[in-house]
């Protein structure tokens, strides 16, 4: 019982910290960025507030969606409820925000999990959920850029490169339904043989990480549709489908 209160406490003393910490980090970064661009020029009724209101409704959307397929992949290590997933997967973003290169979110949901026995286990099953939604992100990006073949800078883009991209969405695609063959491959390299485990594994079947998947494409629309909602409600405005693409080829960077 002390144990378990103890726990509690520390739990919340860490969540304090995390909130405390991406405060300071977003009010840093707001006050740069207001200090360094001319925003006064942006009139208020300029802005269309509705967009970016139906913007903020979707982030929960967002968000939720992805705690439900945290959920899912988790759910045979550690089942939790929704609203737990939904709390940790906002704690391991706000964790992402102060980390560089957001490397703390994946571990931070694993480990504020409660009476967990498999950690080797349980990142993987996070990762494969952020593997999943990188398929998607890379292959929409590839997608817009062959919208943008005849612009001046993705003309650049020749076709051996193209092709080279191809190649290398298909190895994902493969790696992510079929990633027996990794290990054997990481085992030759010193640095990585004793975490392959950590990397892929064979835990989920070929359904479950496509269901995954779906769920990420979901995910996909949901912030694409939020970033177009803003980006029309600050005035920039959109006129063909392809511009629309560009949307996709933002989110590669």
């Amino acid at each position: 019982m002390k144990t378990l209160i103890s726990y509690k406490y520390i739990n919340l003393l860490i969540r304090a910290l995390i909130g405390l910490a991406a405060f300071v980090f977003i009010a840093v970064k707001l006050y740069a960025y207001f200090k360094s661009t001319s925003f006064e020029l942006l009139k208020m009724n300029e802005i269309q507030f509705h967009l970016l209101f139906i913007a903020l409704l979707l982030v929960v959307v967002n968000w939720g969606t992805e705690a439900v397929k945290w959920k899912y992949l988790i759910r045979k290590l550690a089942p939790i409820s929704l609203k737990k997933a939904f709390n940790l997967v906002i704690t391991g973003i706000t964790i992402g925000l102060i980390t560089p290169n957001r490397i703390g979110e994946i571990p931070a949901r694993v480990f504020l999990l409660p009476n967990i026995t498999n950690k080797k286990a349980l990142l993987t099953a996070t990762f494969i959920g952020a593997f999943s939604q990188l398929l998607v992100t890379v292959f929409a990006g590839f997608i817009a850029i062959y919208f943008y073949k005849n612009e001046v800078f993705f003309s650049s883009f020749s076709f051996s490169i193209r092709i080279f991209i191809l190649i290398c969405l298909i190895g994902l695609i493969y790696s992510y339904f079929f990633p027996f063959w990794i290990p054997n491959l990481l085992k030759k390299i010193p640095f990585l043989s004793k975490n392959e485990h950590l990397v892929f594994s064979p835990l989920f079947s070929k359904e479950e990480k496509l269901n995954a998947l779906v769920m990420s494409i979901f995910r996909y629309a949901v912030f694409s549709f939020q970033y177009y909602l803003v980006l029309e409600a600050f005035g920039v405005h959109f006129n063909s489908f392809s511009e629309i693409a560009l949307i996709a080829v933002c989110f590669l960077f």
